[in-house]
């Protein structure tokens, strides 16, 4: 995706209101934006790439600067409406630092008419492509953490059974303090797929040997070969391998690396290319050192080890993660693996056009329906809260104190606890379904708040008053102490509240409110709770 050059007028652009002022459209540059009211100006584009434009809003529930990419006509063919439900479950699926996380799919005013899909992300201020163009001095410092937040993304993606297949530059999206994510998983595809290796993959400059050479049973070998040509750009500026064309391509390469023996064409199951690759120009070694001399040594070892041409024999994320280079930042405990890898259920040859657009419905739907339980928990903490103070008198100050506060709650006010703690936690894990506490276990930790679950404890903690500041971290710290609190009291009590616990009746608030087709919502305005007409027949509970 490129970078669009920042310009004055962006924030000038002004909408129109459709659909009884549910919708704005705007008209960026020729292209039509229609995105719910709550993304609000100043609009301006970011970004393009070969399947959309992305422009820069704020959500105004939020106060939080976004990224909405359009997929215009995203259900012409059936191929590019595959690549826009990967992405779409890829992202919600993956929750790490070093991947760009979703926010939002944009439900369309009428499903009958829906052909555009449009994917709301955070934001980010650049990618590296923009970097490594401009006159901005890079260090050794900078090249290293770069790569260490990239091996570091690509472990937790490799971990789910992904390939990203699309690593370059501008999919690596940056912020002004080098903080890096791992954008752009419409080209991701899972490890037991079997359709994958005859679809067009990775940017020709940085695409793997065994790609070029058309071998049909690739491995997450290819996403290496992918860093390395990164890293090797990032210390020259300069893209390592410009291919015109494959054949070109593969001369660069061999250029560089040397040209495979015999033992290092072991991975190609076809003759032919075997043959072909024994017929190209022959070319030795260069030593690396002199190709990049004003380049530390550990990045020159490191990079040797990921441009080999035998994939079998190229560094794995992990090895790379512990080499020397990387020292003064690895940390096992600090790189997370995803919990549980993704599942493809799509891919059958029957999905046609219209299902692929039925279940991107779905996944917007269900953004919606995870924002219908969060305020609805919102309000259930509310009347909590002043049960809590009812009983215990429950402040701040009490959480933080430490003691066995929850000892002296009466019966009901525990079990309600306990039911909301359950809720909070699933929430916080991005959970979506409400029913999960069979298999639910209370010592799980939890990630990173939800801001409607913040502004509500912001509420409380300002008396009711309009919020319009950043949430203090004291805030995130009474969430996380009620939890640790919440855990400690039930944790040896919990077999026997969990073999009570009917998940029907926990649903039962969800199924009414979605059979009244009612949303709730929390202002933050004393006293403030009002309801709206929302379409949410296709919300599961």
């Amino acid at each position: 995706m490129e970078s669009s050059s920042g310009s004055s007028d962006h924030g000038n652009i002004r909408g129109v209101p459709t659909h009884g002022g549910r919708y704005v459209q705007y008209n960026v540059y020729g292209n039509l934006f229609e995105v719910s009211r709550k993304y609000v100006p100043p609009i301006r584009p970011v970004g393009r790439g070969a399947y959309g434009i992305v422009c820069a809003a704020v959500n105004s529930e939020t106060r939080e600067e976004v990224a909405i990419k359009k997929i215009g006509n995203a259900f012409d063919n059936r191929i590019d409406a595959k690549r826009t439900l990967r992405e779409i479950k890829l992202l919600r699926h993956m929750d790490h630092e070093n991947v760009i996380a979703i926010k939002d799919i944009i439900r369309p005013p009428q499903k009958e008419n829906f052909n555009d899909v449009y994917i709301v992300s955070e934001l980010m201020d650049t990618d590296l492509h923009q970097i490594i163009r401009s006159t901005q001095q890079l260090t050794d410092d900078h090249c290293r953490y770069f790569l260490y937040q990239i091996l570091r993304g690509l472990k937790y993606i490799h971990s789910a059974n992904v390939l990203h297949r699309d690593l370059k530059p501008s999919n690596l999206l940056l912020n002004a303090n080098c903080d890096l994510k791992i954008g752009d998983f419409g080209l991701a595809r899972t490890t037991s797929e079997t359709d994958f290796m005859t679809e067009y993959v990775v940017t020709r400059w940085y695409r793997a040997p065994e790609l070029l050479l058309n071998c049909s049973e690739y491995t997450a070998a290819i996403d290496i070969w992918s860093v390395g040509c990164i890293l090797g750009e990032i210390m020259t500026r300069q893209p390592l391998f410009p291919g015109k064309d494959y054949v070109h391509q593969l001369r660069l390469i061999t250029e560089l690396i040397g040209s495979p023996d015999d033992a290092s064409l072991g991975f190609l199951r076809s003759d032919n290319a075997r043959r072909y690759v024994r017929q190209l120009p022959q070319y030795p070694r260069q030593q690396l050192s002199a190709k990049f001399p004003n380049s530390s040594p550990g990045a020159v070892d490191l990079l040797e080890k990921m441009l080999v041409f035998d994939p079998s024999k190229r560094i794995t994320v992990d090895e790379a993660l512990c080499h020397p280079y990387l020292g003064p930042l690895h940390d096992i405990n600090e790189e997370p693996v995803c919990p549980r890898p993704f599942v493809v259920d799509f891919e059958q040859p029957s999905c046609t056009e219209e299902h692929i657009k039925e279940l991107i419905w779905r996944e917007s739907v269900r953004f919606l329906g995870s924002r219908i339980r969060i305020e609805r928990l919102s309000w259930e903490l509310l009347v909590l809260w002043f049960d809590l103070h009812k009983d215990v008198h429950l402040t701040l100050t009490s959480l933080h104190g430490g003691g066995d506060v929850f000892s002296r709650l009466s019966d009901k006010t525990r079990t309600d606890t306990l039911f909301v703690a359950c809720d909070l936690l699933l929430l916080w894990k991005g959970e979506n379904s409400p029913v999960r506490y069979r298999s639910f276990l209370l010592d799980e930790a939890p990630a990173v708040p939800h801001p409607i679950l913040l502004m509500f404890f912001g509420i409380l903690f300002t008396k009711h008053e309009k919020i319009n500041h950043p949430f203090s971290k004291e805030i995130e710290e009474f969430i996380g102490n009620l939890i640790r609190f919440v855990r400690s009291f039930f944790f040896d009590r919990w077999p026997e509240f969990h073999s009570g616990l009917n998940p029907t009746e926990r649903s039962t608030g969800d199924q009414e409110l979605l059979n009244k087709q009612q949303d709730l919502y929390i202002y933050q305005d004393k006293d403030q709770l009002t309801t709206g007409n929302s379409d949410l027949q296709s919300v599961e509970a």
